[in-house]
């Protein structure tokens, strides 16, 4: 597991205590393994795996940070990869 206050592998910003858990790391690399498939980000893969069970209300600073999320709308994962996703911990 990271550090506390250091950035997870793969991340640029520091994880925030409350998220950092035994799970975490196992979450994170399996996350990372599947937005290199697919070559998404981190942040739009999981909005793809959400998406089918919640509404999510999305948050953008900039245009690319937009464009990021709606391209997650589109992202179809493969049963294997929403397996892999929900039995990481």
């Amino acid at each position: 597991m990271a550090p506390r206050g250091r950035p997870p592998a793969g991340t640029t910003r520091p994880f925030p205590e409350v998220y950092d858990h035994p799970g975490t790391t196992a979450r994170l690399k399996v996350l990372g393994e599947v937005a290199k498939e697919l070559g998404m980000t981190p942040g739009q893969v999981v909005l793809a795996w959400l998406l089918p069970s919640i509404k999510a209300i999305i948050g953008a600073s900039s245009r690319a940070q937009l464009d990021e999320a709606l391209t997650a709308g589109k992202l179809e994962l493969t049963d294997d990869q929403r397996t892999r996703l929900d039995a990481a911990h």
